[in-house]
């Protein structure tokens, strides 16, 4: 694994941790301390800044009722939502832009989003492959 490609995972990982902990309503202090973590370790965390050690990843998917495969983006299925994306240079990619996004900017996306399927329909693989 190249430099890089550690950086892209940190922020991934803090990417979901952040989406997590936003919506089971923690503050970055609650989740500390919870964990037994300082509130400046969540937040590098959060930032891609640093990982941290397995027992952690463990303690947080039980806090966040989820997977470390979920957190940590090997396992982008979401059960309860019914949502599947593979893990693709693209979707990394999108998730790693969404992760610099602040709240309000966020829920713009997501209405973006909404409606952009909402009047044009889901686009099939055969429709992307024409676009590329």
């Amino acid at each position: 694994m190249t430099y890089s490609d550690r950086i892209n995972l940190l922020q991934l990982i803090g990417s979901n941790i952040r989406l997590e902990r936003t919506k089971n309503n923690f503050s970055v202090r609650e989740l500390a301390q919870l964990l037994g973590l300082s509130e400046q370790t969540i937040s590098s965390m959060e930032r891609g800044a640093r990982g941290t050690n397995i027992e952690n990843y463990s303690k947080m998917a039980d806090v966040f009722d989820t997977t470390i495969d979920h957190l940590i983006g090997r396992d982008m299925y979401r059960e309860d939502i019914g949502f599947h994306a593979p893990n693709s240079k693209k979707n990394m990619k999108l998730l790693l832009k969404c992760s610099e996004l602040n709240e309000a900017q966020a829920e713009l996306v997501l209405n973006f989003i909404d409606n952009l399927i909402k009047y044009t329909g889901e686009v099939s693989d055969d429709e992307e492959k024409k676009d590329e």
